[in-house]
């Protein structure tokens, strides 16, 4: 099974021109559609439905509270949106490929939140958790 790493397109929200979320989601795609494949695929997918409803349910909105919240006469100038970034590093491992997972959501350019998550993905499809 090959892996790669696919780019979605970018996501803006915004509200008669006030940007208030962002989000760059890069994850691994499987090739063909044999079982593995679709079962690397499907767990990928949801990975990435669920990142596009954190920026929508809760970082836009969140923006658009400090925006409604901000007395600043120039905030429609000034008003930065948050940024969700997903970025994805494989890395060939025995019987399979390693998969290093990096989150962070980022607020006038400084990180307010980051995770890294990694799995390994052996050939017959199956998603393993990775211990250092």
């Amino acid at each position: 099974m090959k892996l790669h790493v696919i780019c979605k397109e970018p996501l803006y929200l915004a509200e008669d021109g006030i940007p208030f979320a962002e989000a760059q989601i890069a994850l691994p795609e499987a090739e063909g559609d044999e079982k593995a494949g679709r079962a690397v695929n499907s767990f990928y997918k949801r990975i990435g439905d669920a990142l596009v409803g954190i920026v929508e349910s809760i970082l836009a909105p969140l923006s658009r509270e400090l925006y409604e919240k901000s007395e600043d006469p120039r905030k429609r100038f000034t008003h930065r949106p948050f940024r969700l970034l997903c970025e994805c590093r494989l890395t060939a491992d025995e019987g399979g490929v390693l998969v290093k997972r990096i989150l962070s959501v980022r607020h006038r350019g400084r990180v307010v939140y980051e995770r890294c998550d990694r799995e390994r993905i052996t050939e017959d499809g199956l998603i393993l958790p990775f211990k250092e």
